[in-house]
């Protein structure tokens, strides 16, 4: 604390009273600088952190700025630079400027991010702006203080989770955006949320996309305890295309290249006795039921171990293989059986039966 720089005081020190008390701050600290210097190779760096709380009404809304970054290097005759800012969009007149903290915000407040970044001549300048770490944006909340009371039953109960886009000016002409929102139906006990992630950027002289859709539906539970939820997710670019269901645990993932086509289930690192644990706490929230004997037996039963996959045709999509593996990872001293794999071929209907990982005699049998 001591270490600190108070600007305002130092502005009262040099211009006075009258000056120091017109800045829109409560709080205008410099709690960071470093510089350092090497004349022998022509490099330097300072970087410098600066806390505040500075407000401005800009009447729909209240700007307050809580912290600034900066930072310069140079090296090989080089020069980057960064500039980071945080700070708060707070719905007028609901809380007094002094009145609040970044720890207990305003109903309605908003926790964003702007940043500004130059990465050399080939990389060129970075942008990026949209909501901080565990911001938010509540419409319920929002709509309440800003519209007359008859439009409020008419919004449902949706927050915004996720709020970010970007873009850079180098080579690369990359840019990016993404936005997440959870609606909360009370009536129902059930949440539903959605994110949506796009990026784009040049490679050779050609763009490359690639996106990812997020999509759950959690019934019961309480914000994000308890419940049973189930999980979609899309993932693409331009050669491949990838589709991740999730429920309980279990994991089913469609997968989609020039080269094959795939559908795997597995189911993650659970125990038989877990996803029994898991589906009678999901009935009772909170109730953090554990088998007990006998039953506790089931919790050796490892379920992470088994893999099953389909392969279908490219032209039809029609199934070609379907197999199971286990990976029991068993050492017999002469031999290592890492995974097992019973392989079913549609059209010749045989079965084969293969060890794909493990150890034989000193050799090693790894995956094709």
């Amino acid at each position: 604390e001591e270490s600190n720089i108070d600007l305002i005081a130092l502005v009262r020190w040099i211009l006075g009273d009258k000056i120091a008390a017109s800045l829109p701050c409560t709080e205008l600290k410099v709690t960071v600088m470093t510089l350092l210097i090497d004349p022998r190779n022509s490099t330097f760096t300072f970087e410098t952190v600066i806390t505040a709380h500075c407000s401005f009404n800009l009447g729909i809304v209240i700007f307050t700025l809580t912290q600034i970054n900066f930072n310069f290097n140079y090296v090989a005759g080089e020069a980057t630079g960064s500039f980071a800012a945080a700070f708060w969009l707070v719905p007028p007149g609901a809380v007094p400027p002094d009145k609040w903290s970044i720890d207990d915000p305003p109903p309605g407040a908003v926790a964003m991010e702007v940043s500004a970044a130059y990465n050399g001549a080939e990389d060129g300048w970075s942008f990026r702006g949209g909501l901080a770490e565990k911001g938010k944006i509540d419409l319920p909340t929002i709509v309440g203080i800003y519209l007359p009371p008859s439009y409020q039953q008419f919004i449902p109960n949706v927050v915004i989770t996720q709020l970010e886009a970007g873009f850079s000016t180098g080579v690369s002409k990359a840019y990016h955006f993404s936005i997440g929102a959870e609606w909360r139906i009370e009536l129902l006990s059930v949440t539903i949320g959605g994110l949506v992630k796009i990026s784009s950027k040049l490679e050779d002289d050609k763009r490359k996309d690639e996106g990812e859709i997020q999509g759950f539906l959690r019934f019961g539970g309480k914000d994000d305890e308890g419940g049973l939820e189930f999980k979609v997710t899309a993932k693409f670019n331009d050669e491949d295309k990838e589709y991740i269901f999730e429920f309980l645990g279990w994991t089913a993932t469609l997968k989609e290249t020039s080269e094959k086509k795939t559908l795997t289930f597995e189911a993650g690192d659970k125990s038989l006795g877990e996803m029994i644990e898991v589906l009678v706490n999901a009935v009772v929230p909170g109730a953090d039921i554990k088998l007990v004997a006998p039953w506790s037996v089931l919790n050796s039963v490892p379920l992470k171990s088994f893999k099953f996959e389909v392969e279908f045709s490219q032209e039809d999509s029609s199934p070609k293989t379907a197999s199971l593996s286990y990976s029991p990872n068993i050492n017999l001293g002469f031999a290592r059986i890492g995974t097992l794999v019973l392989e079913y071929n549609v059209k010749t209907e045989k079965v084969m039966f293969k060890i794909t990982e493990g150890q034989f005699l000193g050799n090693e049998i790894k995956p094709e």
